[in-house]
């Protein structure tokens, strides 16, 4: 991995020259990184597998509430369809999160479109009085 000794950090890429200021590169092996960098490696701090099973088990863990509170309670709060649909648009903004995470403007039009649809959806279910339009 190319290293800059004039910034004392490593550069991910093919540069020949540093980004920062313009200094030829040495060629160094990935075992041999310099640990006195100028700027800190921040690793990665959640793994994606974990972090898809916890809240899977969440999902489960919120349903399953849902019907042990409708077996207490006679009346029916809200629909099974409402559960659904809130842990799917948490799943959806998740992953829209993880994947545009670079991207902060993406995030946003994606989010708007999210809740934009939501908004339609339950005006829908609820006998379409176009609060939503």
């Amino acid at each position: 991995m190319p290293y800059c000794e004039n910034c004392k950090t490593t550069v991910k890429g093919d540069w020949v020259v540093c980004p920062l200021c313009g200094q030829s590169l040495k060629i160094t092996a990935d075992n041999e990184l310099q640990e006195d960098s100028s700027f800190m490696s921040v690793p990665l701090r959640y793994n994606r597998e974990k972090a898809k099973q916890v809240f899977f088990r969440v999902s489960l863990v919120v349903v399953a509430l849902y019907f042990i509170i409708t077996l207490f309670y006679p009346f029916q709060f809200f629909g099974l369809e409402y559960v659904l649909f809130g842990l799917f648009v948490t799943w959806t903004t998740i992953v829209i999160f993880l994947r545009k995470r670079s991207n902060f403007a993406k995030v946003i039009v994606y989010f708007l479109a999210l809740i934009s649809l939501a908004s339609l959806y339950f005006d829908f279910i609820n006998g379409w009085s176009g609060w939503s339009i």
